[in-house]
């Protein structure tokens, strides 16, 4: 998966480098889009490599900003968005002790399901929103927040309940 992105962006360099003053500002635009959807390809293949490595060698929690992670999967999920002519909303998120590559994938999984399972000629409507559930104990305890991504999708079958979740 690397070597092809590291093609991709070399030309996308080139491009930028060689040519950008005959480009139009939407070729301009266009060009600057691509090396950003390159810029976070590269992110979620490495990404990717570090969740394999999860069971082996998990990686130490650190402070993760909900809102900043859900941000950057609306803006990778942003074409597909704009495809089904969904909205989505974030709402209040919190500031949580995390993997920031597990948070990622988990919204980026909620969200693209939710956009994915959608019942036909409705627009997808995703929304997603965090509270603090209980206090801590004492102060060497963080609060428990649960997320909440709820959409007006298909939704399942309860007797898949265990097939689907089991494995969580």
């Amino acid at each position: 998966l690397q070597e092809p992105l590291r093609k991709v962006q070399a030309f996308g360099d080139r491009l930028a480098t060689l040519e950008a003053a005959q480009l139009t500002p939407r070729g301009q635009d266009y060009l600057m889009r691509m090396q950003d959807a390159a810029g976070r390809m590269q992110t979620l293949i490495n990404d990717l490599l570090a969740f394999a490595r999860v069971t082996t060698r998990g990686q130490p929690f650190s402070r993760v900003d909900l809102h900043q992670v859900a941000e950057q999967v609306l803006e990778d999920l942003e074409v597909h968005i704009q495809e089904v002519d969904a909205t989505v909303e974030l709402g209040r998120l919190a500031v949580i002790e995390a993997d920031p590559t597990q948070m990622r994938q988990l919204l980026q999984n909620l969200v693209g399901n939710g956009l994915k399972f959608h019942r036909r000629g409705v627009p997808p409507m995703v929304r997603v929103s965090a509270a603090v559930v209980d206090e801590p104990a004492n102060e060497a305890q963080e609060p428990r927040v649960r997320i909440s991504v709820v959409d007006n999708g298909i939704g399942f079958d309860e007797k898949c309940l265990d097939r689907i979740f089991t494995i969580f």
